[in-house]
């Protein structure tokens, strides 16, 4: 065992996948799927969006020695290390517990490694189309100004845009290709590590809200300040936000499951979000990535987003399902530290 409150060499087993939603087995996803038959849309997209509960959590963790080591619960707080057995191996149970947020990325690539599992269709597809539309509208003057890019990158994405209900989708999370993405090394996950984060993990972005890993899409690039009118006349990021779709589904993906939802996103895409509502109907886990220079913490962009990326990848290898196993994660001389943080903002600090 390490330090108290980490599980060093902990081994978690037993995720199994779950059958694709989307599509049928073997399939390849068409841009005009929506609403054909023996393709289930996700439930957001018919009909008004339930309301959730606010999820229980079970405070404390049952003893392993007394109840075995296939036993679980949900707990907050560091581990006791006097409640393992030394060498045993803490296994997961085959449950989906825990949602991850991960933003989008602007680099993107052209043509992403083929996903082994059939894709699904983004939640808020509709609403992304109508976006893509007008946004295709715009001339390269107008569309370098709204992305606040060059002509060259402007005139890249009208082409995109334009050619977006016809193009081939791929997998979301083998496309960005941005710094987290190069991190997460999304590219070598198998189909089981791939169904695992299917289930679990949500990339926020301006174009499409929200997406589950395997949601079909084709490269883009969004602003968060842009006004449409197939946004209500609102800033898109403000639209998201005032219509309470992103918010509601990540909501009820949490309360489906332990309650937990760690933040891995970036700090512009919380504007998507009612985060009143996600930090008092979710248990809010926000980990914190710090650079320490002669006792001087400081976030330093790069490595914030390289951590998240690779915290992603390690919640996937070893099937997390609690946050306070978060407290294994070593990443390019990030350890955990203690005493910096709390519950919900673990800090991972990098001597200079």
């Amino acid at each position: 065992m390490g330090k108290q409150g980490q599980l060093a060499g902990v081994v978690l087993k037993g995720i199994l996948p779950l059958p694709h939603q989307g599509q049928p087995p073997g399939s390849e996803l068409d841009p005009d799927l929506m609403g054909a038959p023996g393709v289930q849309q996700y439930r957001y997209q018919a009909g008004p969006l339930p309301l959730v509960q606010p999820p229980v959590v079970q405070q404390g963790l049952p003893s392993l020695l007394a109840g075995g080591i296939g036993d679980k619960g949900h707990f907050s707080g560091l581990v006791p290390h006097q409640q393992v057995p030394h060498g045993a191996a803490l296994r997961a149970q085959p449950m989906d517990n825990g949602q991850i947020l991960l933003a989008d990325a602007k680099i993107m690539h052209e043509v992403p490694v083929a996903s082994p599992l059939p894709l699904s269709v983004p939640a808020f597809d509709d609403t992304a189309r109508r976006i893509a539309d007008e946004m295709s509208h715009l001339d390269v003057a107008e569309m370098a100004a709204a992305l606040k890019c060059s002509g060259t990158i402007a005139a890249q994405n009208r082409l995109r845009f334009e050619q977006m209900p016809h193009a081939p989708r791929h997998a979301a999370i083998l496309t960005y290709n941005g710094h987290a993405y190069k991190h997460l090394k999304a590219g070598t996950l198998d189909a089981e590590a791939l169904s695992f984060a299917q289930r679990h993990v949500w990339i926020t972005g301006f174009l499409y809200g929200v997406l589950r890993p395997l949601d079909g899409i084709v490269p883009y690039r969004m602003e968060q300040g842009i006004t449409l009118d197939a946004t209500g006349g609102m800033p898109v990021n403000r639209f998201w936000r005032a219509t309470g779709g992103a918010t509601q589904i990540v909501l009820d993906s949490v309360a489906a499951d332990d309650g937990v939802l760690v933040h891995l996103s970036t700090t512009e895409f919380e504007s998507i979000f009612d985060m009143k509502r996600l930090s008092s109907e979710a248990r809010l886990v926000q980990p914190m990535f710090y650079v320490s220079t002669g006792g001087r913490l400081a976030v330093q962009a790069v490595w914030a987003k390289a951590c998240r990326g690779a915290m992603l990848r390690y919640i996937i290898d070893n099937r997390i399902y609690n946050p306070t196993l978060l407290a294994g994660f070593d990443y390019e001389g990030f350890h955990f530290a203690p005493g910096a943080g709390d519950d919900l903002h673990p800090c991972f600090i990098k001597e200079k």
